[in-house]
């Protein structure tokens, strides 16, 4: 893969990269995502032996009946690690074998994950299009796409938490009276935990919408610097670019507005209080120390997610905020596309105008 390639992948655009680009080295590539379903195998097996069947009913319905967290987290995070650390190890070795090697690697763990877990007892078509997508997902670049969407919204992450500072007080005192406020905790508790999380939902996903749509004319105008003419996949590339850093810096915002009420409610709001707010005893979820109201938890997703809303909203009508969020991830889009369109030229022209 030429530099110019690598250069457009580090910015997140695979959609510019050649087609012959995209296919070299694919199994490689896409071992690691494919073979899930085989390294998944193992883990699972480990749960479906530590925990019963009721821990797992009772880890689902959490927020709702109550449960003691204590004995189900070692044998969590330690599948969570076990199966982390496996793909991580499958990564380096691919990525440090000789090229021929890790090719045929790469293709007998793609094989193995198609076959492996139907002789395990899953069902037989499950690991064989999970597969078939990770392919597709590679070939065309969606899955390089999406990791860097994932490592950038990382990124984003010292710079949402300053920037949370100018947002943050006037927000918590103007949400103070919604958090207070007996009406949206007797609605926590009537909601079960999926009901819950789909409110949560749908406001962070209104956010999701604003930004799309904010991004739209910030991005018109970037392109038209570099070249008007670009090619409608890479278009559409650098819109889900600047949609998806603008949206992590706002879920990043709503995740610390729901961290800030959830603290603060277990300091300032008993569990008595809450069960005359909403008619019921509070139900709780304990771990170690902590018990922390099922309502509560309930209470401060929805808020949480009116704040993504909230800060992707206030970019919106704003063009110098619009520029603070979406400047930099711009920068670094037109200026891959204008190093890599500049060499481009200069190889093709043998006479190039210097």
């Amino acid at each position: 893969m030429n530099s110019d390639s690598r250069r457009l992948l580090a910015a997140g655009l695979p959609a510019a990269v050649s087609w012959r680009d995209r296919l070299r080295r694919l199994p490689q590539r896409a071992a690691v995502w494919a073979s899930l379903p085989l390294v998944i195998a193992i883990p699972d097996a480990v749960m479906i032996k530590k925990l019963e069947q009721e821990d797992l009913e009772a880890l689902h319905k959490a927020a709702d009946d109550g449960l003691i967290l204590d004995d189900l987290l070692l044998p969590l995070l330690a599948n969570v690690a076990a199966l982390l650390l496996l793909v991580l190890v499958l990564r380096l070795v691919l990525r440090f074998l000789p090229e021929k090697v890790a090719f045929g690697v790469g293709a007998a763990f793609i094989i193995l994950a198609a076959v492996v877990p139907a002789a395990l007892g899953y069902l037989w078509w499950i690991a064989p299009l999970w597969v078939l997508t990770v392919l597709l997902f590679t070939v065309t670049g969606w899955a390089h796409l999406l990791a860097w969407t994932s490592l950038r919204a990382v990124r984003e992450i010292p710079e949402s938490l300053t920037r949370s500072l100018f947002y943050l007080p006037l927000l918590l005192v103007a949400f103070l009276f919604f958090f207070f406020n007996s009406n949206l905790w007797q609605l926590a508790q009537a909601w079960n935990i999926n009901q819950a999380l789909m409110v949560a939902f749908v406001l962070w996903a209104i956010g999701g919408v604003v930004c799309t749509a904010t991004v739209t004319q910030h991005v018109r105008e970037a392109l038209a610097d570099v070249d008007e003419a670009q090619p409608l996949p890479v278009r559409l590339n650098v819109r889900w670019n600047a949609a998806s850093v603008h949206l992590a810096q706002a879920s990043i915002f709503g995740l610390v507005v729901f961290a800030c009420f959830l603290g603060f409610g277990l300091l300032a709001v008993p569990p008595a209080t809450i069960g005359t707010w909403t008619g019921v005893p509070a139900v709780l979820i304990k771990l170690g120390p902590l018990s922390v109201s099922g309502a509560l938890v309930k209470v401060s997703w929805v808020l949480g997610g009116f704040a993504s809303l909230y800060m992707a909203t206030t970019a919106a009508g704003d063009r110098e905020r619009r520029e603070e969020h979406l400047g930099p991830v711009m920068a670094e889009i037109t200026g891959a596309l204008q190093t890599s369109g500049g060499q481009a030229g200069e190889r093709n022209d043998p006479h190039p105008v210097r």
